[in-house]
């Protein structure tokens, strides 16, 4: 008898809530599973905003933060540029900025160009997150 209620209890959750619901970093609006404020999805997947912050990652960092939802501050010497994904680099490190025209599941990088959602560039090597 009891594991007769038990295996109807872990049915019964499965099928109200589904497999979504326990995912991290799910929220929902309206009766609708979406990802929350902060994190944006990726085949299927809520990841952490990088270079950005707000619904779906919608604002990019503020000249001063840089990082994951921009929870870092950037506090730059003369010759260093905050830069929203690395924090503070040194100007004469690099050459012209580049001018983007990236795909939707990218964003653009001043220096570097297009970088896929979920990849990081530390030290001009990228990584997937």
């Amino acid at each position: 008898m009891k594991v007769t209620v038990i295996v109807f209890f872990v049915q019964f959750t499965y099928m109200t809530f589904g497999t979504n619901s326990l995912q991290t970093n799910v929220c929902t609006d309206r009766g609708r599973e979406t990802c929350c404020s902060g994190y944006y999805e990726l085949n299927g997947t809520c990841l952490e905003c990088f270079g950005a912050f707000g619904v779906n990652c919608s604002l990019p960092c503020a000249d001063a933060s840089y990082g994951y939802q921009c929870k870092n501050k950037c506090t730059c010497a003369y010759n260093e540029v905050c830069d929203k994904y690395r924090g503070c680099v040194r100007l004469d490190c690099f050459g012209e900025r580049k001018n983007c025209s990236c795909k939707e599941n990218e964003v653009c990088n001043k220096y570097f160009g297009c970088i896929p959602f979920g990849e990081r560039v530390v030290g001009g090597i990228s990584i997937i997150k």
